[in-house]
């Protein structure tokens, strides 16, 4: 891309959640929210947010004219940008202040999401994330119907997200989708999920993001794959319970279920990380720490409900995590959703919310309260993939 424009907000001393556009980021590319559903967004038009397609498992686009035959997975095509952000160091604390998208690399302030970057070193030009919430037939699928056996005879099933499974089966029922042809199959991570955030608080310039979508966090119900398809615009949602949203095609990205991450481990408020998804683990060594994985030069924050500040660690700056939180869920400033933590070794980490809680539903709400052996009633899983040869 050609394109050196730069589109930032300014994520500190917000007001009511509303962040202040920098850059090229002006005022005049506020999307437009109606009462539909559908979601009018000058970013349609602007790289990398106007190249986030719907795309197959080789990162083609779907012929939806015979999409009912189709028979591979539903992905969302990120392609590649790059990230500057800014912060602040107070009471001995460093967090983010900022952030910045960029087609290009406009200095040495800008870095490339390890998203982007493949286990030897190598730029991509994308990553693949599951355009719905994982179903699971053998192995991950990121699919609206399934053909079952009943009673001897073939059927075609609408899917649901499979919840009730554990980190550690999640990865390798995503680890099955591989093939001689096809590899790079994984469960989305830390990285890809950092890089929606920072897509999604640029194009929308807030923390509160329920008050742009407020998701399926109402209903008591898991409801299944595509219900969002009815949605005409990019993003959108809709505006009768269950109040399902989808964000640039990808569907209940917060809401519905809460998702596994991989690539990291909290272990008594210490925070590992990996960049290298074939060395994703969740085992402790006798030492109490993953071999592999990069220790964070900050702890996380030992309390819970809403997030104030997330930490930002110079080395490690797409891992940011709660370092501070208010001391009751009082959903009127900072990042307006709620983070939950055990102190315990080996947490594993669950994002987004589910359909029975306004307050830890949301992009920013954080669940690190079990292992990765824990299978939980209202936790799944997002398929994803990197183009790996």
């Amino acid at each position: 891309m050609s394109d050196n424009k730069v589109y930032g907000v300014i994520t500190e001393e917000n007001l009511n959640g509303k962040l202040q556009r920098i850059g090229d980021n002006t005022v005049s590319l506020e999307p437009t929210i109606n009462e539909d559903g559908t979601i009018d967004s000058p970013f349609d038009k602007i790289y990398p947010w106007s190249e986030m397609i719907e795309v197959d498992d080789e990162g083609n686009p779907i012929d939806m004219s015979g999409a009912s035959e189709y028979k591979g997975n539903f992905f969302i095509k990120v392609p590649k940008f790059y990230t500057s952000y800014t912060y602040s160091k107070r009471d001995d604390q460093t967090y983010v202040t900022g952030v910045k998208i960029c087609a290009n690399k406009l200095d040495n302030s800008y870095i490339l999401n390890p998203a982007f970057i493949d286990e030897d070193g190598n730029e991509l030009d994308y990553f693949l994330v599951g355009k719905y919430k994982a179903g699971d037939s053998g192995s991950l699928r990121s699919i609206l119907k399934e053909s079952i056996k009943k009673d001897g005879e073939e059927q075609v099933v609408e899917v649901k997200p499979v919840v009730n499974i554990t980190l550690e089966n999640s990865r390798k029922r995503a680890i099955k989708n591989n093939t001689d042809e096809l590899k790079g199959y994984q469960l989305m991570d830390i990285w890809m999920w950092k890089a929606l955030q920072d897509l999604f608080i640029v194009e929308f310039a807030t923390l509160d993001t329920q008050s742009v979508m407020k998701g399926n966090c109402y209903s008591m119900s898991i409801t299944k794959c595509g219900v969002t398809n009815q949605i005409s615009s990019k993003s959108g949602f809709l505006v009768e319970s269950p109040y399902s949203m989808k964000y640039r095609g990808i569907e209940d990205l917060y809401g519905n279920v809460f998702e596994w991450l991989d690539g990291v481990v909290l272990s008594e408020y210490n925070i590992y990380v990996c960049d290298k998804p074939s060395l994703y683990s969740n085992k402790l060594n006798d030492s109490g720490v993953i071999e592999n994985y990069t220790k964070i030069n900050y702890l996380a924050c030992q309390g819970e409900n809403n997030i104030l500040k997330l930490g930002y660690d110079a080395n490690n700056p797409f891992v940011q995590f709660p370092i501070e939180c208010s001391d009751e869920f009082s959903f009127d400033k900072g990042y307006y959703d709620a983070y939950t933590v055990n102190r315990s070794a080996g947490r594993s980490v669950a994002v987004g919310g589910h359909n029975w809680s306004e307050a830890l539903a949301g992009l920013f709400g954080m669940n690190c309260n079990f292992g990765s052996l824990a299978g939980v009633t209202y936790i799944g899983c997002r398929l994803a993939k990197r183009p790996i040869k």
